[in-house]
């Protein structure tokens, strides 16, 4: 179970004598981010054991973004702004292009502190796992943990805020399933196991 959730680094050959596809950490980029269309062209040369071998954790797809409005002017003096979502959906095709191509696997980043393996924090910048520059995310936003049941989503106390399936997540952890929607302040992004992030790249291809 272990080596599946944090994977290992292979060489040679992989399965069935394929080609190694490499490490999933040599694709990430500083903020964590695996770029959508280096996933689609690896699914697409690779069998689901081999890319389940190169992409063994899970993953936050990017799915859209809310529109809302900037609450209090005052913290236009501070990185973090109050936003005060709304039902409707952001219209700028550039942004809403942007997050869809963002994949953010699950895995540490370099010189994480020794001990908490077991914990992805997610947040606008600094120490964090997994980087999400915009002004309604915090610095320390939220964080997803593995458990025995699964993986467990909590909020860090953000300015704006952690949802679930629409609903919003206070400090009391709450599992995980396969699809859930998760929102961190205007950002939603789609929670996938390997599998079913395989199946997606697949059928987009």
């Amino acid at each position: 179970m272990w080596k599946k959730i944090f994977g290992s680094a292979s060489s040679g050959k992989g399965r069935g004598g394929a080609a190694d596809p490499g490490r999933l950490q040599d694709f990430l980029g500083p903020s964590g981010r695996v770029q959508y269309k280096v996933l689609k062209r690896k699914a697409a040369g690779l069998s689901k054991d081999d890319f389940l071998s190169f992409f063994p954790v899970p993953a936050l797809l990017g799915s859209r973004i809310h529109s809302g409005k900037i609450e209090d002017a005052k913290g236009l003096r501070r990185k973090t702004l109050l936003f005060m979502r709304s039902s409707e959906l952001m219209k700028d095709a550039n942004e809403m292009s942007a997050l869809k191509e963002a994949v953010f696997p699950l895995l540490k980043q370099k010189g994480s502190k020794p001990g908490d393996e077991l914990n992805y924090t997610i947040g606008s910048q600094g120490a964090v796992d997994i980087i999400m520059g915009d002004f309604a995310v915090s610095k320390r936003h939220a964080a997803i943990s593995i458990r025995r049941r699964g993986y467990g989503l909590r909020d860090l106390g953000s300015t704006n805020g952690t949802r679930l399936n629409g609903v919003e997540v206070a400090k009391s952890e709450k599992i995980l399933k396969d699809g859930d929607s998760i929102s961190f302040g205007r950002y939603e992004f789609i929670f996938l196991t390997p599998e079913s992030l395989y199946k997606h790249l697949r059928k987009d291809s």
